[in-house]
């Protein structure tokens, strides 16, 4: 089950959006124009899954409660990765986003290893 599904049931279940959310990271160049209508629209989509038979699912997602786009700053994204308050870090890599050089900013892993680094120095 899509994780966007699953945290939407759990909003649902307890009725209120204050216990917290998904955090929405993009960093890539091209993804403006999905920033921004998320933007525009509360963070709210349609999520549609499709089962091996064909069969279509749809379900209203409320529970992207903040967004951040590392072309604009990327301080945010990085902050919130170092939060305490953070439990789970989920993601979804395309296949342009797997650059594994750790010294290389704004790739996907550097993101993680700076706030987990800033999380360590906390300690």
């Amino acid at each position: 089950m899509h994780i966007s599904k699953l945290t939407q049931i759990y909003y649902l279940k307890i009725r209120h959006r204050d216990a917290g959310g998904v955090f929405g990271a993009m960093i890539m160049p091209t993804d403006g124009v999905l920033f921004n209508a998320l933007k525009k629209d509360d963070g709210i989509y349609q999520l549609t899954t499709c089962s091996p038979s064909g069969e279509q699912d749809s379900m209203l997602i409320g529970s992207l409660v903040e967004l951040a786009w590392g072309e604009i700053d990327s301080e945010p994204i990085i902050a919130k990765i170092a939060s305490e308050e953070i439990k789970i870090i989920s993601l979804t890599i395309t296949e342009g986003g797997y650059k594994v050089d750790f010294n290389q900013s704004r790739s996907v892993f550097w993101y993680v290893a700076e706030g987990l680094k800033r999380r360590m120095e906390k300690d």
